[in-house]
């Protein structure tokens, strides 16, 4: 043979030992075998409104047998009634309430505890985000009202969008009576007007409050209770940043959506304008925009890659330097991370950051099951449907739902 053939063939060998040698010690992708608890599973073919807790630790969904519906909580029946719904967990995990109708009448069922009997009870159950604090709406002799810990507020022609600040000391809601609409804040009735959004936003702090009103055709923002005097065709999605320093918000004018950040119109003018978004340190801003029927995110000013959708979950990390966000193209959807499309899927949702900001998950969708995406490697582990996905510096969980079991999976690192 050919001295310099063997010479190569001999090289090539060497080469291969020393690459089989360095593929040793380079880090392998990350495919952990998960740790599952059971939680328990679906024993009833008629059911719906499944629900987990905050925690992933607990489970509830409405079922029906022998013509009455129940709550199955934790894999216990409670007690049977003409009809169930919204079984709501509070934030914490501990408390527990839902919606029941018997022999005519509607009422809360709260922590285990049957509560006054209405003619009507709608779907807006809510804790406060500590837990300690529960509110609902209700309706007697014609009139609807706001029950607040346990205590029948005002009567009014309707209220609606219940919303507690974020240290759970305040309260709002909307009222309507005699034609015209207003806020009911801290137990005081507001200015009046001919309408009022479902907006109630209190900023982080909890010390600011904005809505949006409309008067004489044109809507406008009132922001700690001064009405802001620039008035628009539109306005929507208040939004305070994370210090409570800083607003920003939607407007509408000509045919044309636009930011307001900070007080100041911006000049870039859109087809549509939403999902506005502070990063945690309140430097940096993002939201999408919509123009010639494309869907792009402006991220710090600065216009990005245009898709034919984007999502609203737009993902700073903890450290506001990383940003991600899902996008749909070709009937295919993906993520973006830090300016780089990822692997399509047919659905991606769940982008979730560690508190670290290093490393990143998700869950996508392919051929109808679920599984997570880990810092770009998908994990083997398919499922029906994942819930609550949670990610620390350790550990990454989430709930699971395989036919009629329900998991909650533990994926250490």
């Amino acid at each position: 043979m050919n001295k310099k053939i063997i010479i190569l063939i001999s090289s090539l060998f060497v080469l291969l030992a020393i690459g089989v040698l360095i593929w040793q010690f380079l880090p392998k992708p990350e495919v952990v075998t998960p740790e599952t608890t059971k939680l328990g599973e679906i024993k009833h073919d008629n059911y719906s409104f499944l629900t987990f807790s905050p925690d992933s630790k607990r489970f509830a969904y409405r079922a029906k047998s022998e013509g009455k519906w129940f709550i199955v909580l934790d894999g216990k029946e409670q007690g049977r009634y003409d009809d169930v719904w919204f079984p709501t967990f509070s934030p914490d995990s501990q408390r527990f309430a839902y919606v029941v109708e018997s022999e005519g009448k509607e009422f809360i069922v709260l922590d285990g505890i049957e509560q006054e009997r209405y003619d009507g009870i709608w779907f807006l159950l809510t804790f406060s985000p500590d837990s300690q604090r529960f509110a609902y709406r209700a309706k007697s002799e014609g009139k609807e009202f706001i029950v607040l810990d346990g205590i029948e507020q005002e009567r009014y022609d309707w209220v609606d969008f219940l919303t507690f600040s974020p240290d759970s000391k305040r309260f709002a809601y909307v009222a309507g009576s005699e034609g015209k609409e207003f806020i009911v804040l801290d137990g005081i009735e507001q200015e009046r007007y001919d309408w009022v959004s479902p907006l109630l936003t209190f900023s982080p702090d909890s010390q600011r409050f904005a809505y949006r009103a409309k008067s004489e055709g044109k809507e406008f923002i009132v922001l700690d209770g001064i009405e802001q005097e620039e008035r628009y065709d539109g306005v929507e999605f208040l939004t305070f940043s994370p210090d409570s320093q800083r607003f920003a918000y939607v407007a509408g004018s000509e045919g044309k959506e636009f930011i307001v950040l900070d007080g100041i119109e911006q000049e870039e003018r859109y087809d549509g304008v939403e999902f506005l978004t502070f990063s945690p340190d309140s430097q940096r801003f993002a939201y999408v925009a919509e123009s010639e029927g494309k869907e792009f995110i402006v991220l710090d000013g600065i216009e990005q890659e245009r898709y034919d959708w984007v999502s609203p979950l737009l993902t700073f990390s903890p450290d506001s330097k990383r940003f991600a966000y899902i996008a749909r193209s070709e009937g295919k959807s993906f993520v973006v991370l830090d300016g780089i499309e990822q692997e399509r899927y047919d659905w991606v949702s769940l982008l979730t950051f560690s508190p670290g900001s290093q490393r990143f998950a998700y869950v996508a969708e392919s051929e109808g099951k679920e599984f997570i995406v880990l810092d770009g490697i998908e994990q083997e582990e398919r499922y029906d449907e994942i819930h609550n996905l949670q990610l620390s510096e350790n550990y990454l969980s989430f709930n699971a739902q395989k036919g009629k079991e329900l998991w909650f999976v533990v994926i250490p690192f």
